[in-house]
C-alpha cells in the first residue's frame, strides 16, 4: 500500500461484528480499535403494505422496529412497535397505524434492540 501526502491511506473492508483493529508501523502498534457493525435494513412497499427485513448476523426474533411519522413540528414520533419475526421481518398495513392525509413515516431500529451493531432506520412516505 502507497502512502498519500503526509502520510494518509485509505481502503474499504466489510467487518464482522466486533472485529478489532491495530494499526503497526515498524516496532510501534497503535491501541486496539473495535469495530461495531450495523445490521443492514431494507423496506419495500406493494398493495397497501410495507415490509421490513433486516439482515443480521444474529437473530433479532422477538426483537422490534418502531414505526414513527413526522410530526408538523419536525419531530418523529413512535406510532407502534412491530414486533420481528423468525426471519428478522415484518408485513404490516402502515395506514392502520396513520391519520388521515400525507404522512412522512420511518421505521427506526434502536440500538438496544440491535445489540451488537448501531441503530438504523430506513424511510417511506405515504400519500393518501
Amino acid at each position: 500500500m502507497k502512502t498519500g501526502t503526509g502520510g494518509t491511506f485509505s481502503w474499504t473492508i466489510a467487518p464482522n461484528l466486533y472485529t478489532t483493529y491495530t494499526a503497526r508501523w515498524n516496532t510501534v502498534t497503535s491501541a486496539s480499535v473495535v469495530a461495531q457493525v450495523a445490521p443492514k435494513m431494507s423496506s419495500s412497499r406493494r398493495a397497501g403494505y410495507m415490509k421490513v427485513e433486516i439482515a443480521s448476523p444474529v437473530s433479532l426474533w422477538h426483537k422490534h422496529v418502531s414505526l414513527q411519522r413526522l410530526s408538523q413540528f419536525g419531530q418523529w414520533v413512535n406510532i407502534a412497535n412491530l414486533t420481528l419475526g423468525q426471519l428478522n421481518g415484518r408485513l404490516f398495513r402502515p395506514v392502520a397505524y396513520l391519520p388521515k392525509g400525507s404522512s412522512h413515516i420511518r421505521v427506526f431500529l434502536s440500538i438496544n434492540q440491535a445489540g451488537n451493531g448501531c441503530s438504523l432506520r430506513t424511510a417511506a412516505r405515504r400519500r393518501s
